[in-house]
């Protein structure tokens, strides 16, 4: 999307991706609707926000020589050994892999997608000469980040997002500010939320944001205190699961700090890494005697912090006329816990009781019902300060009649 807003939090323009005349093409036609619009609004303050949606599968490298380009990106793959002592899903993931795709450890993978982003390089240096000829550089900041990261060049996680890893955890983060000289900050732990409380910094808008301005770092280079960062993923790999791969539920929260990462999985795993002596994360150390008081203040502090998760991730099915029950777990949080239906409606027959977060009743009616699953606990969430909450889409299946579940 390219969105341009007068003022923060008022959009008042934006040009979607259909608009785009061929797939291949929307990198192009996203950054001359980015021009237009700097062109449009030159004369008063504005915020434009580019979004490139390549590189994804839709897209084809433009030209021989991007794939050149992509070919000649070599990076060392972090070899991890056997993963004995990572968590099962790390481990059947391991084993399920072929020694080809263990061997090419994302490379294929990598050099794909450096060529797709050669056309968004481009963009981007269309984008720095715009600013310069339209006279506004002296009153211009330029942020350059990724929404999310993708593990790629490790044996056994390659190629995916929603993990705890590094690769999948961070992106990269560029600021080009105004008259600031060059300087880096390679171990600055931010967060995304940090952005947009520095643009509104420095708009001087006055708003309450949820981030922690990096004005003084980016302006002058100042140490930022030390902080620490939740991390959580409820669910998003559960897409993995097959018959022929049937991993555990894929719900972890965790800590990161400057030095160290600590996580903690549904089903009770743990993995800790000292980022400073080992960043490639290839041992795990959660269960070393050395760390114990470090690992149990993480934990102290993970679990003071830690949200709220419905690790139900799928309803059994019902068969009309005959009794059905089933109880809802969660993960995190602060009891007791109220259980609601946040949208769409039951089958006829089932009833949700809000205090034991179950479902119990005689189905009335065949088909596929779909609902959302409301539970609140009594804790507040770490950035908004509202209770704590999670609702989550489900599916209920009664068969009957000449309707089969599958």
């Amino acid at each position: 999307n390219v969105t341009y807003g007068q003022s923060v939090g008022e959009t008042t323009s934006e040009v979607r991706y259909r608009d785009a005349p061929r797939h291949q093409y929307m990198t192009e036609f996203q950054t001359d609707e980015a021009i237009r619009l700097m062109e449009e609004f030159r004369d008063q303050p504005f915020f434009l926000m580019l979004s490139y949606y390549a590189p994804h599968p839709r897209f084809i490298a433009e030209s021989e020589e991007d794939l050149a380009f992509g070919r000649s990106i070599e990076q060392a793959c972090i070899d991890e050994g056997q993963p004995d002592d990572k968590p099962l899903w790390i481990q059947l993931t391991a084993r399920s892999m072929k020694p080809r795709a263990i061997e090419d450890c994302g490379q294929r993978s990598r050099s794909l997608q450096a060529a797709l982003l050669q056309p968004v390089d481009r963009g981007v240096d269309r984008i720095f000469n715009a600013v310069e000829r339209l006279v506004i550089a002296n009153r211009t900041i330029i942020f350059f980040m990724a929404d999310n990261g993708i593990v790629v060049g490790k044996r056994y996680l390659f190629k995916d997002k929603g993990m705890p890893h590094e690769g999948s955890i961070r992106v990269p983060l560029v600021a080009f500010p105004p008259g600031s000289g060059a300087r880096t900050i390679s171990r600055l732990v931010a967060a995304d939320l940090d952005v947009p409380a520095t643009i509104i910094d420095m708009a001087g808008v006055g708003l309450e944001t949820q981030g922690t301005s990096l004005l003084p770092a980016v302006e002058d280079g100042a140490p930022l205190p030390q902080r620490s960062f939740l991390i959580e993923n409820y669910g998003y790999l559960n897409w993995r699961n097959s018959e022929q791969l049937p991993l555990p539920p894929m719900i972890w929260s965790g800590i990161r700090t400057e030095r160290w990462k600590y996580v903690e999985y549904v089903t009770g795993e743990v993995e800790a890494y000292d980022l400073q002596v080992d960043p490639g994360e290839t041992v795990n150390v959660a269960s070393v005697t050395e760390y114990g008081e470090t690992l149990e203040a993480l934990r102290e502090g993970l679990h003071a912090r830690r949200g709220l998760a419905i690790t139900s991730t799928g309803l059994p099915a019902a068969v009309l006329g005959e009794p059905y029950a089933f109880t809802f777990s969660s993960w995190g949080g602060t009891p007791p816990f109220h259980w609601s239906l946040s949208g769409g409606r039951l089958p006829e027959g089932i009833r949700l009781n809000p205090t034991l977060g179950t479902l119990d009743g005689v189905p009335e009616k065949p088909g596929r019902h779909r609902f959302t699953i409301r539970v609140g606990g009594q804790g507040e969430e770490q950035h908004s300060g509202r209770k704590e909450a999670l609702s989550m889409a489900m599916e209920l299946c009664v068969s009957g009649g000449e309707f089969v579940c599958d």
